[in-house]
């Protein structure tokens, strides 16, 4: 069963290289659709020569059944943490519907008396039911998503994991498949292809040697601006301006002498357990609980910093959740101000999992990360194990012992596993999902350029299969003898607007 349910240009070729990896062709294909894009998805399909299609919103549900159960659930939730206690049928982790109420709402934390949460509890345990109905009608073999978020998408990768029905998580970053095997509980967040310390333990020094210098090096040209994900896109590259220390102090009112603290926001509701447990209910208790610390702790100064895509999604902001008066010793980030230059001007970083923890460790400035996520166990951040002991640590120099040569080395060598590939793998490497539609620009040539390169990706993708390893990059990453960077000279599809 096919998940067609996410029309994007590079779900379809992951899914080709997967289906062509365990020649799955020769199997029956059934494709799974969506309430988007309904159309176009069923031509794709077709084109692909699949046996048959399902649409997930009509397989049947029992509406007035799972209304009455979340009028239930709701009636025992008085705060948004009573959500993530809930006790939903086969165990679903409350996470997923939790996550999947903030998108709806577009918002930092859950409203439990907002207008539509009956509707959208109801919505989530409808979607559950047709998961279950859906796997007990087509009984497929195996399960190829493109997400565990959502309650579409959770319900399916959460009961094919209950039924032990082997699934693969067609997901990929940075231009490089991220693919991942629905494998017990866990499976069903995004962690199988991190470096954890176990494999860093594991890894020969001349692996992590080379993982160090291109990591460096690719860390350097994404602060240089000449890398082309999104995120980079917008932090280092587009509408930035340039800035210093004195100039930030100068217009802030700050002694240039004493440290500054940046702490960088989230992407609100961009699914925040999508790692798993956090030590935070959602982004909006994060936030709030640093913003009290700060208010405390006058002995350094504090520089709040929005994400680069707030603007993008809308909803909430950063700045509706400051006080109205900041004390002397808070300031916002210029929204203009180049994410370089902000980096190079202040002492330490606090984040709740973001990207910026690795680029700060590699220039060797103290980092305090707030939650488990996808880094917290190298090393080379300090990661609090309760909220109390994250809110106290922001009172005292928490950032001592930290950014130096170990944790820059640390960070370094995270990065290269993470945003690297093989050398073999050469210019084999996707456009942003982002870019959408306009993928369909580049995939021709990208085949048609990379015969050999394909060819390796899917052999290697068939040796995965076959293995103990979860996630293919980290598959891929532990047999390369060398490495390459990855998405540096990877510009977007024409009409992109992001040069």
């Amino acid at each position: 069963m096919v998940d067609a349910m996410w029309d994007n240009p590079n779900h379809w070729v992951r899914y080709a290289l997967f289906r062509a990896a365990l020649g799955l062709a020769y199997g029956r294909e059934i494709s799974l659709h969506g309430r988007h894009a309904r159309a176009e998805t069923l031509r794709t399909a077709g084109r692909l020569g699949f046996a048959d299609a399902v649409t997930f919103c009509d397989v049947p549900a029992d509406d007035r059944a799972a209304r009455r159960q979340a009028r239930r659930l709701l009636a025992g939730t008085q705060r948004p943490e009573d959500i993530l206690a809930w006790d939903l049928p086969h165990d679903l982790p409350p996470g997923i519907v939790y996550d999947g109420l903030l998108r709806r709402q577009i918002s930092a934390t859950v409203d439990v008396r907002h207008p539509g949460i009956e509707d959208h509890v109801t919505e989530a345990l409808m979607e559950l039911q047709r998961a279950e109905r859906l796997l007990e009608t087509v009984r497929p073999d195996l399960v190829a998503l493109s997400h565990t978020v959502n309650f579409d998408f959770g319900s399916l990768a959460w009961l094919a994991v209950r039924n032990g029905i082997p699934g693969g998580v067609l997901y990929g970053e940075y231009g490089l498949q991220r693919f991942s095997k629905l494998r017990g509980p866990d499976s069903v967040y995004l962690t199988s292809n991190s470096l954890t310390r176990a494999l860093f333990d594991a890894l020969p020094e001349s692996q992590r040697a080379a993982l160090h210098v291109v990591g460096r090096e690719y860390l350097e040209r994404r602060l240089a601006a000449q890398t082309w994900d999104v995120g980079a896109i917008h932090a280092y590259r587009n509408g930035v301006t340039s800035t210093s220390r004195t100039e930030l102090c100068r217009s802030a009112g700050w002694d240039e002498d004493r440290p500054i603290v940046a702490v960088y926001s989230v992407s609100w509701f961009d699914f925040p357990h999508l790692y798993g447990e956090m030590t935070f209910r959602d982004p909006l208790d994060w936030m709030q609980t640093t913003i009290d610390a700060a208010l405390q702790a006058p002995h350094v100064n504090w520089l709040f910093r929005p994400h680069p895509l707030e603007g993008r999604y809308g909803g909430v902001s950063l700045r509706s959740m400051m006080p109205a008066r900041l004390p002397a010793h808070i300031r916002m980030a210029p929204s203009s101000a180049s994410g370089a230059d902000v980096m190079a001007s202040v002492d330490a970083l606090v984040t709740l999992y973001g990207t910026a923890g690795i680029e700060f460790a590699a220039l060797g400035k103290p980092v305090l990360s707030a939650s488990r996520g996808w880094y917290h166990d190298i090393g080379f951040t300090r990661t609090p194990t309760t909220r109390d002991d994250y809110k106290a640590a922001l009172g005292t120099t928490w950032w001592e012992g930290l950014g130096n040569e170990q944790t820059r080395y640390l960070a370094n060598v995270f990065a290269g596993w993470h945003f690297c590939c093989p050398y073999w793998q050469g210019g084999f490497v996707l456009g942003d999902d982002f870019e959408q539609g306009r993928l369909y620009q580049t995939i021709p040539d990208l085949f048609e350029n990379h015969a050999e390169e394909t060819g390796k990706e899917i052999d290697l993708i068939s040796d995965w299969w076959e293995s103990d390893v979860k996630g293919s990059h980290s598959f891929k990453m532990l047999r390369a003898s060398g490495y390459a960077l990855s998405n540096v000279v990877r510009e977007p599809a024409p009409g992109t607007g992001t040069r």
